[in-house]
């Protein structure tokens, strides 16, 4: 005997895929059919400059467990031993496309409606195509789909779906885009972004012994005003583990969706601020929790006039004549190299025996400093080829990279420290001014062009 099951798919901005179900008092299988209503959700992503984030859903199917086998619509693949020996049913199989970043603070999409077999469910399949990432500037960036589109992307249900005969159940489906749609390059600017990788991480609740998360996270200015912070991140930890993300609106709400029963921690981050978080908040089951948060904006920093920031790339803290070198930081990616070469065309031979090289095409420095007009100083030198070693048979041409500043404010293509320096371990420096900056970040991105490319030392200087 089959129950009716309404089978419905929602999709959020938290990224949070649901799946309706409906809970039995009784520990036995259930009888006949029930309603299940399938709604999908999303977990959020840094959207600032996202446009979209885009997937097509065109199947869904899930493993019946526990309850009376019908004689059609059941699909199985007893070589698989997840799947082997335990039906599964099909809830929809047509193309639906979605934009996660539409899907945000409580909104759902719904996707398919369909009567099921009464029983326990413990697995869904989804299967999708055409996944891809839209920036603000219109840059376009199609991710491949590693098993989704052939096999569909597994995620288990815990606990276990049970549908009961002649009733509706809900079933969420977490899709969690923050970590699904992982951004290469530096998050600062559209033009840091370089491109996506695609990890579906999806978690699925069963919605009726589920609560809700919501809230507003605000500041206060210097005249008492209460401002909303849109773009602040809300994560939701379960004993010490990452249990899903959101972002705040334009008026600073968030909504998480699907939160079992228990005792979470939240956190909240949002750059510019300190962060603040809150121990033992109370998730009821079927209830709604408020949890409000009031942020305090950091100093900003700030280079005194004449003042400087210098940084020795992959090297360590030091000082030489009277000016202090920090230790390598505000990198993102690259490696740590060095070379007890004596170095040519230069006093200061420590700054240029270290140096950060890329390993994976393209090296960013995001130096934090207060809005303004900046000079720097780039230092570089070539430490490994044209010098006995591995790089004795390198030389012009080994190394060549294209250097931007501040998202293109200065620019050089095709630079190779060894016809600049005229040499091997020889120090050269390149000098940019009136850099202005604007969103608090001085943005230096190398990108190779052959080899890696690499620098020594940095220098932000107020004018």
């Amino acid at each position: 005997m089959t129950t009716n099951m309404k089978s419905y798919i929602l999709m959020l901005l938290v990224f949070t895929g649901l799946l309706v179900s409906c809970d039995s008092d009784s520990e036995s299988v259930p009888q006949g059919t029930g309603t299940l209503v399938v709604r999908m959700t999303d977990a959020p992503f840094p959207y600032e400059m996202v446009a979209e984030a885009n997937v097509t859903v065109f199947k869904i199917d899930a493993r019946l467990k526990d309850g009376e086998i019908p004689e059609e619509g059941m699909e199985g693949d007893p070589g698989d031993p997840v799947e082997a020996g335990s039906p599964f049913i099909v809830l929809m199989e047509e193309e639906i496309p979605l934009n996660l970043l539409e899907l945000t603070n409580g909104i759902t999409a719904k996707l398919a409606e369909l009567e099921v077999p009464a029983g326990s469910y413990d697995l869904v399949r989804i299967y999708v195509r055409g996944v891809n990432v839209v920036l603000k500037d219109g840059t376009t960036y199609d991710l491949k789909v590693p098993s989704g589109e052939q096999t569909g992307i597994k995620v288990f249900i815990k606990p276990e779906l049970v549908v009961a005969g002649g009733l509706t159940t809900d079933l969420l489906l977490d899709f969690d885009v923050s970590r699904s749609f992982v951004a290469k390059g530096s998050l600062n600017s559209p033009q840091g972004i370089n491109g996506f990788n695609y990890k579906p991480v999806i978690k699925a609740t069963n919605n009726s012994i589920a609560g809700t998360l919501s809230g507003r996270v605000t500041t206060v200015l210097e005249d008492e005003t209460v401002l909303g912070l849109e773009g602040a991140e809300v994560s939701v930890y379960a004993a010490d583990t990452l249990n899903t993300t959101t972002f705040t609106d334009a008026d600073g709400g968030y909504t998480v969706m699907g939160l079992l029963a228990g005792t979470y921690e939240v956190d909240v981050n949002l750059e510019g601020y300190e962060p603040a978080f809150a121990e033992d908040v109370n998730i009821i089951a079927a209830n709604r929790t408020t949890l409000d948060f009031e942020l305090t904006a950091l100093e900003e920093p700030a280079i005194e006039p004449g003042a400087a920031i210098r940084i020795n790339a992959g090297g360590p803290a030091f000082s030489f004549d009277g000016l202090d070198w920090a230790t390598d930081d505000n990198f993102d990616g690259g490696i740590a190299f060095s070379n007890p070469v004596a170095i040519a065309n230069t006093t200061n031979t420590e700054l240029y025996q270290s140096e950060r090289y890329a390993d994976n095409g393209t090296l960013i420095y995001e130096i934090p400093v207060a809005d303004g007009d900046y000079n720097v100083n780039l230092h570089f030198a070539e430490i490994f080829y044209g010098l006995p070693g591995a790089g004795s048979g390198g030389g012009e041409g080994s190394r060549v990279f294209d250097i931007d500043i501040e998202n293109g404010q200065e620019q050089l293509s095709g630079y190779d420290i060894t016809v600049e320096a005229g040499g091997a371990a020889t120090a050269v420096v390149e000098s940019f001014t009136g850099v202005a900056v604007s969103d608090g970040f001085l943005t230096i991105t190398l990108t190779s062009v052959e080899d890696n490319a690499k620098i020594s030392g940095i220098e932000v200087l107020q004018p």
